[in-house]
């Protein structure tokens, strides 16, 4: 700021100057020459400066221009899946996060050991890694298993320093795996039944070690269905014949949830890619539903949500009301 004063008060003061030579009725015709040259080193002089300051101008952006950061890399669930090469492994940070538009993941130093959760073969999708909030020593990681219809799953008692690994739901999962763990400790798991199109939601209260039998909270034609847990309640939602609909359950401590309440259908909820979550609120926490619509080609798409204001009162969703 103040080389940019300082430019500022010389251009003035030059100017003023050229000005005043150049004001042709306060010097006489036989002056011409002078005053012609005068205005030629004015003009220069001007253009020197104007030069010299740019190149200082430009200096100083280059210096407070932001560099590549070196921190974490971040932990983005869900993802359609990366393959780290076996090796030095390294942190990784997607396109929408670097400094300038790339077509590649952009390699950064890790501050820690980056550990291969999966370690088996093929590309593992539509991830998820969940911490229990009770013991955040305690992780599970979910993906699809890319060769039976299983959830794939792994958990840590040790931070993720080491991991066990195993399949759940095994030969009836099809995908869409997607888990919450409320504060009682229960982790709810809800992925699509291939075998007989069901929604099923199983849980586990050992951190993850053990699941529950499934418990059914859709069927027919379904697809996408998403999980969320509030301060005594855990909800779904899922795409039912192209129309969002959602269902909730009270949750009242370990292992003690349920049973479902009825089907709620959304009012206007056309579309699909839906999303839940619950906040504070009455009877378990306020729910809002997200979702988008149309749902094809690439767009543009408009984003809606649904807000159900008393949870699992009998009030129901609200109307539709547009994000984006």
């Amino acid at each position: 700021m103040i080389h940019l004063t300082a430019w500022r008060q010389d251009l003035r003061s030059q100017n003023k100057a050229r000005h005043s030579f150049g004001n042709t009725s306060t010097i006489s015709a036989p002056a011409s020459g002078l005053q012609s040259d005068l205005t030629r080193r004015i003009n220069k002089k001007i253009h020197m400066n104007t030069r010299r300051y740019l190149i200082l101008l430009a200096t100083v952006f280059a210096l407070l221009a932001p560099v590549r950061s070196s921190l974490h890399a971040q932990v983005l669930a869900p993802t359609g899946g990366i393959d780290v090469p076996d090796g030095t492994r390294k942190c990784i940070k997607p396109k929408e996060r670097a400094s300038k538009p790339i077509d590649l993941f952009i390699p950064l130093t890790c501050l820690e050991a980056v550990v291969n959760v999966s370690a088996t073969a093929g590309n593992q999708a539509e991830s998820f890694v969940n911490v229990n909030p009770s013991n955040t020593n305690n992780i599970v990681a979910t993906s699809n298993d890319p060769g039976t219809p299983s959830i794939f799953r792994a958990y840590s008692t040790d931070a993720g320093a080491t991991w066990t690994r195993g399949t759940i739901a095994t030969g009836v999962a099809c995908c869409d795996g997607q888990a919450a763990w409320d504060a009682f400790g229960n982790l709810f798991l809800v992925y699509i039944n291939n075998n007989v199109d069901q929604i099923n939601v199983i849980l586990s209260t050992d951190g993850g070690v053990t699941f529950s039998a499934p418990v059914t909270a859709g069927t027919g034609s379904i697809d996408q269905p998403s999980i969320a847990v509030g301060n005594g309640s855990v909800w779904v939602d899922w795409n039912q014949n192209g129309s969002m609909v959602a269902r909730g359950a009270p949750v009242t401590g370990l292992g003690t949830w349920g049973p479902f309440n009825a089907q709620q259908a959304i009012p206007s909820a056309t579309g699909s890619f839906g999303g839940i979550a619950v906040g504070p609120g009455p009877n378990g926490g306020k729910v809002i539903v997200t979702y988008q619509n149309p749902t094809g080609g690439q767009g543009p798409a408009t984003i809606f949500a649904n807000v159900d204001a008393d949870g699992l009162g009998p009030g129901g969703f609200g109307p539709s009301i547009t994000v984006s």
